[in-house]
């Protein structure tokens, strides 16, 4: 039966992950309701390496341009390439800041937040950022990107380490304060989901090496878990780039206000 839950909450993290709605709200409410126990965040950890491994899937052409372009730059000082090396040292900017502030706000988060007490408020605040990201109408794209902006939107990705606050949402926030089109912003918002889930991981790995700590379901539920969610966040990649085309990114407002509602009014 556990297997199942398992399956679930691959398939939600796969969903939730992509599309502005947080994938760390929503499993934590799946598994309140499927009443999943589990110490820590290590199902959450090993769920997004599946979204994380989709993710290099579907930007692979363009992690691979950045990363050739940036080596040509570095050793020929071509020009052409600088913007390639640029977006290359902004992610690694908003990484640095959102993962300074993730290692200080991780326990406090962990231990008192991480339950369905403080979902609503949450899901109702990243509501109210993709309702008012509505009226984005810039038309500045990742190569026009600067400095300033990698530290904007490094801050409000902190925002997103909350649960119930869409790290996706969170970073179309700071886009829209850098005059960044949404495409773009999206596309940086997942090539920095990268770089912070990688080491999530890693420092979690740590951490459960250190503490000899033993995993709460056998390793192949783990795996199935991370094979789902693989696939899932592929198909809401495709999903996604449909609904920004249509410019109807706040339907997603809507939804996590009634999500808000649901919580309140049903979950005890």
């Amino acid at each position: 039966m556990e297997i199942f839950k398992i399956i679930i909450l691959g398939i939600i993290q796969g969903i939730s992950e992509i599309l502005p709605i947080s994938s760390s709200g929503h499993l934590i409410l799946i598994k309140h309701l499927l009443r999943i126990k589990e110490e820590g965040l290590i199902l959450e950890i090993f769920l997004h390496l599946g979204s994380l491994f989709a993710v290099i899937i579907y930007y692979f052409k363009d992690i691979k341009i950045l990363l050739s372009d940036s080596v040509i730059y570095l050793y020929n000082k071509d020009k052409n390439k600088k913007q390639s090396f640029n977006i290359i040292i902004f992610l690694f900017i908003s990484t640095l800041i959102t993962g300074l502030f993730g290692i200080f706000l991780s326990p406090f988060i962990e231990n008192h937040l991480s339950n369905i007490t403080y979902l609503p408020i949450f899901f109702l605040i990243t509501s109210i950022i993709l309702y008012f990201c509505k009226f984005n109408n810039s038309h500045k794209t990742l190569f026009n990107m600067t400095y300033i902006d990698s530290i904007i939107i490094g801050l409000t990705q902190v925002i997103g380490l909350f649960p119930g606050i869409s790290r996706s949402g969170s970073t179309l926030l700071g886009g829209k304060l850098s005059k960044l089109d949404s495409k773009s912003t999206f596309k940086y918002s997942y090539l920095l989901f990268i770089p912070i889930t990688l080491s999530s991981f890693l420092l979690e790995l740590i951490k459960l090496i250190n503490n000899n700590y033993s995993l709460n379901f056998p390793i192949y539920y783990y795996l199935i878990g991370i094979l789902f969610s693989f696939i899932f966040t592929l198909l809401s990649m495709k999903l996604l780039k449909r609904i920004i085309n249509k410019d109807k990114l706040y339907y997603f407002s809507y939804y996590l206000l009634l999500l808000a509602l649901f919580c309140i009014i049903f979950i005890k």
